[in-house]
C-alpha cells in the first residue's frame, strides 16, 4: 500500500508513559555498567582512586587511602583542618518561616539544637556534629546517627516533653551501601552484600559535591591524594639523602691481623662516635672520615615539596598566600583576591551543611512534634564572622538609621555580639 500507516517505534508508548507519570528513564537500575544494580539492587562505591587501590587498601577498608594520607601529611591535614574551621566559625541562628505562632514556636523546638547546653548530651554537643558532618567535604560523605529523646522544654511559648535529638554520632562510610532507590542500607554480618533497611529520621547523608548522582559524593582528597603520595616519596629519599650527605662516613683501618674480638671492638668504637666528644685508639688503629660526593642538589626535594603543597592548597582552598610563603611576590591586592576565593570555597561548604541540617534535623522535629507547621519550616542560617571593622559596621547601621530605613534588631545585636533587649523595642529607625 501507498499510504501505508507509519508504526511506532518500539518502546515509544512506555517511554512517553514513564514520562507523564514521572518515573526515571535512565535511572542506575538500568546502567549496564552497574551489574549489581540489576542483581542484588544496590549500587557500590565505584570511586576510581579506591577501587584501584582496593583490596590492599591502607588500613585495610575503603577510604583508607584518605585518611592514612591526612594521618602523614601535616600540610594537608592542616588545609582539611582550614576549611573545617573556617565553617564552624560562621555565627548560627535558628529563624523562624514567619511571625505566626505555629512558625515561631517549630523555631523555638529547632532552636534547642544551637543553644548552649541544648538538647544534645556529651561535650561538643552541635559542634562536634557538625564538625563530623563536614567530613563530607573531603571524604565525599559522612553519614552520622540521630538518636531521639523524650526532653522536657519550658521556654516561652513552650511548654511540655518533646521528642527532641539527644546524641548525634558519626558513623563510618565503610558499613554503608545505597540501594538503586537511593536508600541508605547498613551492612551486617547477616546481609554483608545487600545490607539492611533503615528506619526514617535516623540517618543524616552528608554528600555536598556529587556528580552524575554518585550517592557517594565527590572526595576533595581524590585530586591531591597523589600530590600527597609523591610528596612522602620525596620526603623519604630526602632523609635518605640528609643520612648519606649529611655526616660524613667513618672508615676504621685497623691491622690485618686483627682478631675477632679486637674488630667488634673496633666495630663499637665506630659506633660511639655518634655520642662520644672523644675516643682513644689502639696503636696501629687508624681513623678517617670519607665525604660523600653529592651528585644532586639538596634543593631538588625541597623544590618538589613546595609544588606538591602549593597544588594541594590551590585544591582544596583556591589559594596558597594563607598556607604558605609566595616567594616575597605577594601583595596586599594580590591577598584580598586569594582570600575572596578561599571565602567563596567556605561558602559553599556552610550553605551545603546549612541545606542538608534544614532538610534533615530541622525538618524532622518540626515532623515529629509540630506537623501543623510543617509549611512554615524554620532554617538554620550560618553567617560569616565580621571581617570588617566594628567601628565602620556601626557608622553604616547609624547612617541606614538616619535614613529612616528599618533593620532587624535579632540581626544587629547578633552583629555585634549582644543580646536582644526584652520586647525588642524600636529605637529611631531601627525596629
Amino acid at each position: 500500500m501507498l499510504f501505508a500507516r507509519r508504526k511506532k517505534a518500539p518502546g515509544r508508548r512506555e517511554g512517553q508513559s514513564a514520562a507523564r507519570e514521572g518515573r526515571e528513564i535512565a535511572g542506575i537500575a538500568s546502567d549496564l555498567h552497574e551489574p549489581l544494580a540489576g542483581w542484588l539492587g544496590v549500587r557500590p562505591n565505584r570511586d576510581p582512586l579506591l577501587a584501584t587501590k582496593q583490596p590492599a587498601a591502607a588500613y585495610g577498608w575503603p577510604w583508607g587511602l584518605f585518611e592514612e594520607a591526612l594521618d602523614k601529611d601535616a600540610h594537608l591535614a592542616s588545609l582539611v583542618t582550614q576549611r573545617r574551621a573556617a565553617v564552624l566559625g560562621w555565627r548560627r541562628r535558628i529563624v523562624a518561616a514567619d511571625g505566626s505562632e505555629p512558625a515561631r514556636q517549630a523555631a523555638a523546638l529547632c532552636g534547642r539544637l544551637v543553644e548552649e547546653g541544648g538538647c544534645l548530651d556529651g561535650p561538643g554537643g552541635i559542634d562536634n556534629a557538625l564538625s563530623e558532618l563536614l567530613d563530607g567535604v573531603p571524604y565525599g560523605i559522612s553519614i552520622s546517627e540521630v538518636l531521639w529523646r523524650r526532653q522536657r522544654v519550658d521556654s516561652a511559648g513552650l511548654s511540655g516533653e518533646f521528642l527532641l535529638p539527644c546524641a548525634i554520632r558519626s558513623r563510618h562510610p565503610r558499613r554503608f551501601i545505597f540501594g538503586t532507590d537511593g536508600s541508605l542500607r547498613l551492612l551486617t554480618r547477616e546481609e554483608p552484600l545487600r545490607g539492611i533497611a533503615l528506619p526514617p529520621r535516623r540517618f543524616i547523608v552528608f554528600a555536598p559535591y556529587g556528580r552524575h548522582e554518585n550517592p557517594y559524593g565527590l572526595p576533595a582528597l581524590r585530586c591531591v591524594w597523589w600530590l600527597s603520595w609523591f610528596k612522602r616519596q620525596v620526603l623519604r629519599f630526602w632523609v635518605m639523602y640528609c643520612e648519606k650527605f649529611g655526616s660524613p662516613t667513618t672508615v676504621l683501618h685497623h691491622p690485618p691481623a686483627a682478631g675477632t674480638e679486637e674488630r667488634q671492638q673496633f666495630r663499637r668504637i665506630v659506633g660511639s662516635l655518634q655520642q662520644e666528644t672523644g675516643i682513644v685508639l689502639p696503636e696501629g688503629v687508624e681513623l678517617s672520615l670519607l665525604e660523600g660526593a653529592r651528585s644532586g642538589s639538596v634543593e631538588t626535594y625541597l623544590e618538589l615539596v613546595e609544588f606538591c603543597n602549593r597544588e594541594m592548597s590551590k585544591a582544596l582552598l583556591g589559594q596558597t598566600l594563607t598556607t604558605q610563603s609566595d616567594g616575597g611576590r605577594g601583595s596586599y591586592a594580590l591577598g584580598q583576591v586569594h582570600e575572596n576565593v578561599r571565602a567563596d570555597i567556605i561558602r559553599s561548604d556552610a550553605q551545603a551543611l546549612a541545606g542538608i541540617v534544614n532538610s534533615t534535623l530541622l525538618r524532622w522535629i518540626v515532623e515529629l512534634n509540630r506537623p501543623q507547621a510543617l509549611d512554615r519550616l524554620p532554617r538554620l542560617e550560618l553567617e560569616p564572622p565580621l571581617d570588617r571593622d566594628p567601628r565602620l559596621e556601626l557608622e553604616i547601621d547609624a547612617f541606614l538609621a538616619a535614613q529612616g530605613i528599618a533593620q532587624d534588631p535579632a540581626v544587629l545585636c547578633a552583629r555585634y555580639g549582644r543580646s536582644l533587649p526584652e520586647g525588642g523595642k524600636q529605637l529611631g529607625g531601627v525596629k
